[in-house]
């Protein structure tokens, strides 16, 4: 019989004798079936399973040697993930498997058996929607992030907590596999992990080994995740560590966790949804691939309206209650989110039958960050941001921004793309268009693109007679006063100015037309004979608005 006193690795007859020694979950005279069911490369996993009622356990044992190379490693890190789970299922208790015990000798955690739930990378593989996905992630995120941050805890608690949490093996498996080495070659790089798929050599050595600008981000990003010890993170939160059934998700196997950037966690999870929309593409799932960008877009926005739901609620330091605060620390997680999500791309997709990927901070011509704090978000929703006003964002890129975002964002052949880097002058706006008619077909499908582009040919041609498709307001008489309304308070009203000084100050600077024809001074209205032919109001450059009574 074994003695469970010092450390050995645990094979399944052992495990079968510890969960009924140790744990006591079984009855000694209890038959019992146990196998290992793990897939992992650091631990080894069993379920031990009772003949006679079908009740469960599951034994995850840490080995001493990264099982791949033999590696050695710290046991310590099981200790880490048991006290992780138990912490997160304080914080977001709907989404953790319970913990029954972690055994310091054995290095061994006992839990919940889940196995009633699907591993959500292999459903996504096969094509599976599951409608409630993005409404429990982004509770997990908010529920188990914010809390842990020093923003929310007393600030020596949190001290201690990273000291705890310091998981400094896993962590430089992370700084070498995810943030180092895809970017370097030999002799920089001596593991030579990096596997090249055949006819992306090209692609590999000017895209990612010698691109310094790639690689100046990436050090900053890398510099992130070493030093900032911003909240308590998964630190591994990819598809495979997530287990759903049509009703419920759980999340386990935080066997990375230490005190991290959060935006690698989200940032994880969005890549690897966009890995599942890929397969998706390449198998021509087009309800499958809307249902993911679906879920990528309201997972974020749903996790940044809960964050700062829990913002408010929950936090307790003092400076972090001024005014903007939240917005701009939202802003930073969500920088890093997109930037993580990069990095991920890059290693996973570096060896496979795909082109690598990676996402860098966009940014408009003005050098400005994209985001609702900015007030230059565009939104996938329709609701949010019509396929017009889509399509009208990016033709109007900056000229020294549209062949990045061709190559950043569209799925054009690379050859197509380096010909298009040689267009100048006029040809610039055929890029425009091309981007522009590329997304949005993208994400709102070919027809609304065509209808898009066609409006906006129209409007640049300056004939206002495809205006259907364009964003609008419906007057009512109620609306008028004396048969007539003012720019101003049409403005408002169409949602083009927040206030009527605001209104003002548009139409005195020159930025506002009416069909066509600049507006002359802020005390110009519209008849309703006018209004009931409709009008085209354009501000700036780039708003145009149908208004009609």
């Amino acid at each position: 019989m074994s003695d469970y006193s010092a450390f050995f690795l645990m094979k399944p007859e052992d495990v079968k004798r510890y969960a009924v020694e140790v744990l006591h979950f079984f009855q000694p005279e209890e038959e019992t079936d146990c196998v290992e069911i793990g897939d992992g490369n650091i631990n080894y996993v069993f379920q031990v399973r009772s003949r006679k009622d079908g009740r469960s356990v599951i034994v995850k044992q840490a080995d001493k040697l990264l099982r791949s190379s033999g590696r050695p490693l710290d046991l310590y890190r099981n200790k880490i993930e048991a006290e992780t789970l138990m912490l997160e299922a304080r914080l977001a208790p709907k989404f953790i498997p319970e913990v029954y015990h972690y055994d310091e000798t054995m290095a061994a955690l006992s839990m919940e058996d889940i196995s009633a739930y699907k591993n959500l990378r292999k459903e996504l593989a096969a094509g599976r929607v599951y409608g409630h996905l993005s409404e429990n992630l982004s509770d997990f995120l908010a529920q188990s992030l914010l809390p842990t941050t020093d923003l929310v805890m007393d600030r020596q608690e949190k001290k201690k907590q990273v000291k705890f949490f310091t998981n400094p093996e896993l962590c430089d498996i992370t700084e070498d596999l995810v943030l180092t080495e895809p970017y370097l070659a030999q002799p920089m790089n001596p593991r030579n992990k990096n596997i090249v798929t055949p006819g992306n050599e090209d692609f590999v050595r000017t895209r990612l080994y010698e691109d310094e600008a790639l690689h100046g981000e990436v050090a900053a990003l890398r510099n992130g995740f070493m030093n900032n010890a911003q909240a308590l993170i998964h630190g591994d939160l990819h598809t495979g560590s997530i287990f759903v059934k049509q009703d419920s998700t759980r999340v386990f196997d935080p066997e990375f966790a230490f005190y991290g950037p959060m935006g690698y966690d989200i940032g994880n999870v969005v890549a690897n949804m966009i890995f599942a929309w890929d397969n998706g593409r390449a198998a021509g799932a087009d309800a499958f691939c809307d249902w993911c960008l679906k879920a990528i877009a309201d997972t974020i926005d749903l996790f940044c309206e809960k964050f700062l739901v829990c913002f408010d609620a929950c936090a307790t330091d003092l400076m972090a209650k001024t005014p903007g605060f939240k917005e701009c620390y939202l802003d930073s997680i969500l920088s890093d989110t997109a930037a993580y999500a990069g990095t991920e791309l890059i290693r996973r997709k570096l060896g496979k039958d795909a082109y690598a990927m990676t996402i860098t901070l966009l940014t408009d011509s003005q050098g400005k960050k994209m985001g609702k704090t900015a007030g230059n978000a565009v939104w996938l929703d329709p609701n949010k941001t019509s396929p017009f006003e889509f399509y009208q964002y990016w033709r109007n890129v900056g000229d020294s921004d549209v062949m990045k975002c061709i190559r950043m964002l569209t799925f054009l052949p690379l050859e197509q793309i380096d010909e298009m880097s040689t267009w100048k002058d006029q040809r610039l706006n055929e890029a425009k268009e091309i981007l522009a008619f590329e997304l949005t077909k993208m994400v709102h499908g070919e027809e609304e693109a065509a209808k898009a582009q066609n409006a906006a040919r129209a409007l640049f041609s300056g004939a206002a007679g495809d205006a259907e498709h364009m964003p609008n307001t419906q007057l009512t008489e109620a609306d008028l006063t004396d048969g007539s309304i003012g720019i101003l308070t049409l403005m408002v009203k169409a949602g083009l100015a927040a206030s009527n000084g605001e209104a003002r100050r548009l139409v005195v600077q020159g930025g506002v037309l009416v069909d066509g024809e600049k507006v002359a001074a802020p005390t110009v209205s519209f008849t309703a004979e006018q209004l009931s032919k409709g009008i085209v109001i354009k501000k700036g450059k780039k708003v145009y608005h149908k208004v009609s009574l």
